[in-house]
């Protein structure tokens, strides 16, 4: 009697289960905000619940056997704005929503392949440094403004000609990339200078260690990697001017630059310029045959 009594309420349970747990739908369609065209493949989540589902071909989705409460309803999609939604559900609701493109864009992507995930037991390092950085040290030229990271200096025959030295080594030792290209202009002897400025630089990385050799076997002491500018956003022309002057040798350094950018193709023009005295010692003394001057100019189209 007990049994039948109990399978009976179990039977009572199941058919007002209904009532004791409603069950609700949530609908709607999704459309680009731009074009209004379908967009399939969003994925639909409600945080709470931890369930969702994505969006037909048509645009269309659904999701049943959602309880009465409120919920946090989220649509996204790549290349899309990811829409939240609060909603409030006690019956069957339609939502349609429109989401808005967004461009992605994302720079070059350098990757150096190391296990160790702990930075502080990565075997070699990367010091990066901004052109900002650079003239705002104060320094002639660009070796001197290298010879300011730990580990960098310079071999240096005065301030127009010199060359860096990263941990010990240079010339051979010492690689020079531009934008992937080598520039191998000062291994040569100790009169022949780095020959470049902080003309169309946009950062130079300093690499020391085990990965330098991923740029070759010679690269023993260390790489310097040089960036240009990165080119101007897409429909616009940009430009800019920057002047030092030194009063140790009664000279200037001055660059000027113009980019733009178009749908498909990219360009940049930069010139700069260096004109520099003898060199003042102590109470005003010349130091003799000190004096330099230099020009450069670049041209990039891509």
């Amino acid at each position: 009697m007990e049994r039948n009594i109990l399978y009976f309420l179990i039977f009572l349970l199941l058919m007002n289960s209904q009532f004791l747990y409603p069950q609700n739908s949530l609908t709607g369609h999704i459309i680009n905000k731009e074009n209004e065209n379908n967009i399939g493949n969003v994925n639909i989540f409600i945080t709470e619940l931890q369930k969702g589902t994505v969006s037909d071909d048509s645009g269309n989705y659904k999701i049943v056997n959602i309880p009465n409460g409120s919920f946090t309803i989220q649509f996204s999609f790549i290349g899309f704005k990811t829409e939240i939604r609060k909603i409030l559900i006690n019956k069957n609701v339609n939502m349609d929503i429109q989401l808005i493109p967004t461009n992605i864009e994302i720079h070059e992507i350098v990757v150096l392949g190391n296990a160790i995930q702990s930075q502080e037991k990565v075997p070699y390092k990367i010091e990066v440094i901004s052109k900002s950085e650079l003239q705002s040290d104060g320094t002639v030229s660009l070796d001197q403004a290298l010879s300011r990271v730990p580990g960098v200096s310079v071999l240096s025959n005065g301030l127009g000609i010199s060359k860096p030295v990263i941990r010990g080594m240079y010339g051979y030792r010492i690689a020079t990339i531009i934008d992937g290209l080598r520039f191998d202009n000062q291994e040569w002897q100790d009169e022949h200078g780095l020959g470049l400025d902080e003309t169309g630089i946009g950062n130079v990385e300093i690499i020391e260690g085990p990965a330098a050799l991923i740029y070759g076997s010679e690269a023993l002491g260390g790489v310097i990697k040089i960036e240009n500018e990165r080119n101007a956003p897409i429909g616009k022309t940009l430009g800019n001017y920057n002047l030092e002057v030194f009063s140790n040798t009664l000279g200037a350094n001055s660059t000027i630059g113009f980019k733009g950018a178009g749908k498909n193709l990219g360009w940049q023009v930069h010139v700069g310029g260096q004109s520099h005295a003898d060199y003042l010692a102590g109470g005003g003394d010349k130091i003799p045959n000190t004096r330099f001057a230099g020009f450069t100019g670049q041209g990039i189209l891509n």
